[in-house]
């Protein structure tokens, strides 16, 4: 409509930082609403030629960097007015293409406005959804009162996602409840899963760092010290006998047990109990293990023989 209140409620839903606009759009007077909703949700505008507004060779780029076949985003996009143009100032002002860490790594997807229920900026602050600069305290907001037993950046993203985008489908909504009760009935189960559940590094990030191919050997230990955690978090979630049993199975369990099988998960345990020297942790040290390679279990001997040759003069001296 003339306000722009569905590009309010999804910039509010999905979280919105930036939004980029063509240049001329700020000049005319009929664009001034939709400056004023982008403004209300507190996300930047970024203004672009309008000439940047284009689809020219769309096709061939999204081929290159979204998951699968191109063809079934290429037929979303078509179906849009202006998507195709927005799309491709997008690519271009993000750079995506000069990056080839990028490519195969992204899906498009429609949002649909009728999946959540639809909340505008003044509604999220007349109920204190989220926390404010101006809040005394944590407490003020909903999310600060929740956030009480997140132990990574993904739980309170989680949770975050959570609150700005309320569920209408009751099914779904019951289901959430259902696993709420299994959890708050059974303290032995909520203690054990809270003392595993601290050791879980953000996997999210590290996993997106492993990506973009800016990880280290430091972050390919936390996702392994994460990734050991499993089998006994599933653990924990077998030996609750409670009436959600069917539940918890089909949600947590069963994705559990796919993924940490010896085609996934532990697969990359077993490498990097090959290839690290895990007993150098304790140390604050992350190497690569000397017998993983020849030349490395050579130069592991020749720094023994001088650290015992330091030594040996230490004790002379």
């Amino acid at each position: 409509d003339s306000h722009f209140t569905n590009l309010e409620s999804a910039l509010v839903a999905l979280g919105c930082r930036e939004c980029v606009v063509p240049t001329e759009t700020g000049k005319s007077s009929e664009s001034r609403p939709l400056y004023d909703a982008i403004s209300r949700c507190g996300v930047m505008v970024t203004e672009r030629k309008k000439t940047e507004f284009k689809d020219r060779d769309l096709v061939q780029d999204l081929g290159r960097l979204v998951k699968g076949s191109v063809e079934p985003v290429r037929d979303l996009v078509s179906s849009f007015e202006c998507a195709a143009g927005a799309l491709g100032c997008i690519l271009s002002y993000a750079e995506l293409l000069a990056d080839e860490s990028n490519y195969g790594n992204y899906t498009v997807k429609q949002y649909n406005l009728n999946s959540y229920m639809r909340l505008d900026s003044a509604a999220m602050r007349a109920l204190n959804v989220m926390e404010s600069k101006s809040d005394a305290n944590k407490n003020f907001s909903l999310f600060g009162l929740m956030n009480r037993t997140c132990t990574a950046g993904m739980g309170k993203r989680l949770l975050h996602m959570w609150l700005k985008q309320p569920l209408l489908d009751v099914d779904e909504i019951n289901c959430r409840l259902d696993l709420v009760q299994a959890f708050v009935e059974d303290a032995a189960l909520r203690q054990d899963l809270r003392q595993h559940l601290k050791r879980i590094s953000d996997i999210e990030r590290l996993t997106h760092n492993l990506e973009r191919k800016r990880a280290s050997l430091l972050h390919v230990v936390k996702l392994y010290q994460s990734g050991i955690r499993i089998p006994y978090i599933k653990s924990v979630l077998e030996r609750y006998d409670g009436q959600f049993v069917p539940l918890i199975k089909e949600r947590y369990i069963d994705s559990l047990e796919k993924w940490s099988d010896d085609n996934h998960l532990n697969k990359f345990i077993a490498l990097v109990e090959t290839a690290v020297d895990l007993d150098q942790l304790e140390n604050g040290e992350y190497m690569i293990f000397s017998a993983y390679d020849p030349n490395l279990s050579a130069l592991k001997d020749e720094q023994e023989t001088l650290e015992q040759q330091i030594h040996n003069l230490h004790k002379q001296t």
